[in-house]
């Protein structure tokens, strides 16, 4: 993989899977993919293989995770709700945890533009 790229998309078919793309999306928020590629077998096992109970009540409520994923109309405001619900999650983490499951993000560059148009706001 070439340095600094995401890993490529995944089509989680279960709330395990939603849940191991999630949990990388926070762990590269500090440390680079190819790190937690490295990583990942050790990460697995200290969370118990990331048993699902977390995503598990918004995949009830929602009749399925991705139901809950396209529940918001946009995707600011999923991504809003992702920052709610997974505390440690962020604006890069929600990118890319959305990209990497086969949602639609906007373009690297637009979703960039947008994020620098906001910090100058702020």
């Amino acid at each position: 993989m070439p340095r600094g790229q995401a890993p490529s998309h995944a089509r989680p078919g279960q709330l395990s899977g939603y849940l191991e793309a999630l949990a990388r999306a926070v762990f590269q928020g500090g440390i680079s993919w190819q790190a937690v590629e490295a990583k990942w077998p050790d990460i697995r096992q200290a969370f118990d293989d990331l048993e699902p109970r977390r995503v598990a009540d918004l995949d009830a409520e929602h009749g399925g995770f991705r139901r809950y994923l396209r529940s918001h109309g946009s995707f600011e405001a999923t991504v809003a709700d992702l920052k709610r619900q997974f505390r440690f999650l962020g604006d890069t983490g929600s990118y890319y945890f959305l990209s990497v499951v086969g949602e639609e993000v906007p373009s690297h560059d637009e979703w960039s533009a947008s994020r620098s148009r906001a910090s100058r706001a702020s």
